[in-house]
């Protein structure tokens, strides 16, 4: 079982830059584009694989588990499947941290910590390790403090851990339902416009689809997410003209690609100029995205989503 983690921390990296100067950003440049070649698409997808596979070094054994594993439901290519499966395996192996047990209070109310801890003991659980005392003393510290919690999270970090709490057993007042019901209510009572150039907002409302997919695991009955396939319509047509200036931006179209396909929508002729716009801005080595804050592998992780085909065993909707 791989759940991917790596979209906590950079929710809260998106954040930030949401507060920088926006003339100190560099802004994508989106091209007048036509619809792209299979084999360009797939030319692409490999480079941008290539260029993670160059990164595994430098990226965290948490990351490795999480996005090596992801990535390997769309390879087809055996040479790289090969490589992507030994370095998610490698990934597996390495402990996220020393955990410390008894967990304390001190351990919950900090997000990038908390990370940690469920990211080792999802490893655990992945390697039939002990990791029921620790998930057992998690929700223990969850009954007093989880509102303290929740009220520090960014919507994707708090729908990222909820559905990791749940691979973990750990029960919770507050579910993926409330947060996907509160982005919900977002969309119908505040500016379109502005969620649609909100990154922590469609971060946000593409986790409700990651998390119900499984990341990847299975299709969803789009009938039963048509806001969010309102939302993902509008912002194919706003970002297939041009990227918001933020940077993370280019994670957001990718992710709002693949969250259309996980819901089964159709390509249109915004969905073709956007990958095609995408693919230009693919950089000389590979990679989209900033070389900081591992802004690189996320982006041009997602953006391998939105390129790649699904895996075979998708088809199964609920």
């Amino acid at each position: 079982m791989f759940v991917p983690l790596i979209f906590v921390g950079l929710s809260a990296c998106a954040d930030e830059e949401a507060k920088t100067d926006e003339q100190q950003r560099p802004r994508p440049v989106a091209t007048q584009a036509t619809s792209p070649n299979t084999n360009d698409v797939q030319q692409t997808a490999e480079r941008g694989i290539d260029y993670l596979l160059s990164r595994a070094d430098t990226i965290p054994p948490a990351w490795k588990f999480s996005l090596f594993g992801t990535l390997a439901k769309f390879t087809s290519s055996s040479a790289h499947l090969e490589a992507i499966g030994s370095i998610a395996n490698q990934g597996q192996g390495e402990p996220v941290i020393a955990l410390k047990t008894p967990l304390k209070k001190n351990d919950l109310p900090w997000p990038r910590h908390l990370q940690k801890i469920i990211a080792e003991l999802i490893r655990r659980q992945a390697n039939d390790e002990p990791w029921q005392e620790p998930a057992t003393q998690l929700q223990g510290l969850l009954v007093d403090h989880e509102d303290m919690l929740f009220a520090e999270l960014a919507p994707t970090q708090a729908i990222v851990f909820l559905y990791q709490f749940e691979q973990l057993g750990i029960k919770t007042r507050r579910t993926s339902s409330d947060v996907a019901a509160s982005l919900r209510d977002r969309w119908k009572v505040e500016d379109q416009s502005k969620l649609l150039q909100e990154a922590a907002f469609m971060f946000g409302v593409t986790h409700v689809i990651y998390t119900a997919s499984g990341y990847f695991d299975r299709a969803l009955e789009p009938a039963s997410f048509a806001t969010e396939a309102e939302i993902f319509e509008r912002a194919v047509a706003l970002y297939a003209d041009a990227l918001p200036a933020n940077p993370y931006f280019l994670d957001v179209a990718g992710e709002v690609l693949a969250s259309r396909k996980i819901l089964g929508l159709p390509p249109t002729d915004a969905t073709r100029a956007l990958i095609k716009n995408l693919m230009d801005l693919q950089a000389p080595d590979g990679s989209w995205g900033q070389k900081q804050f591992l802004h690189d592998v996320h982006a041009t992780a997602v953006i391998l989503h939105a390129l790649l085909d699904f895996p075979k065993q998708f088809h199964t909707r609920r």
